[in-house]
C-alpha cells in the first residue's frame, strides 16, 4: 500500500494543483509542503483532517491503511 507522502502527491496531481496551491491550503511554506510530499517532514493531524475534507478521502486512505476513498463508499 502507498504511504502518506505518495497519497499526498497523487491527490495533488489528480486535482491538478501546484506545490504553491497545496502550501496555501495547508497554510505552510511551499518548501515545507514539498518536504511533506517527499516524506521528509511531518504533517500536523489538524492539517491531515483538512486534506481529508478538501479531497473527500478518509484519513485511513491518506495513511495508506486502505485503498478505498470516501468517494468509493
Amino acid at each position: 500500500m502507498a504511504v502518506f507522502h505518495e497519497r499526498l502527491k497523487g491527490l495533488r496531481e489528480e486535482g491538478k494543483l501546484t506545490f504553491q496551491d497545496m502550501a496555501y491550503l495547508l497554510d505552510c511554506s511551499e518548501q515545507h509542503y514539498q518536504e511533506m510530499e517527499a516524506g521528509a517532514a511531518d504533517l500536523l493531524f489538524s492539517k491531515a483532517i483538512l486534506l481529508s475534507e478538501a479531497f473527500a478521502v478518509s484519513l485511513d486512505y491518506l495513511a495508506g491503511n486502505t485503498d478505498k476513498t470516501k468517494r468509493d463508499a
